[in-house]
């Protein structure tokens, strides 16, 4: 038997686990409409705020207070990140924050 020594497996589902299709048609649609709230609700942990800091790095800037126009957390600034989110799913980006 192989011991497993870690805390997850990380798979490549889009088309090796679940269908191409399904990542297209499910798994993205439900990121997009959700990314907002989540972003919300969870606006205070270091994970969220880290990953917002590495789409201001994505940018080419030094962190998400040079990135966002409004300061964060507030609803403006949800509304704007969820907006550069969109955009960047829009064009299919590649980045690490995202």
């Amino acid at each position: 038997m192989i011991a497993f020594a870690g805390k997850m497996v990380l798979l490549d589902v889009e088309g090796t686990v679940s269908p191409l299709s399904y990542v297209h048609d499910v798994m993205f649609p439900y990121a997009r409409t959700e990314a907002r709230a989540f972003i919300q609700a969870h606006s205070d942990r270091d994970d969220v705020v880290s990953a917002l800091n590495q789409m201001a790095i994505d940018a080419g800037l030094s962190s998400i207070a040079e990135w966002c126009p409004s300061s964060y957390p507030s609803e403006a600034a949800f509304d704007w990140i969820t907006q550069e989110i969109h955009a960047l799913m829009d064009a299919d980006a590649k980045i690490t924050g995202l």
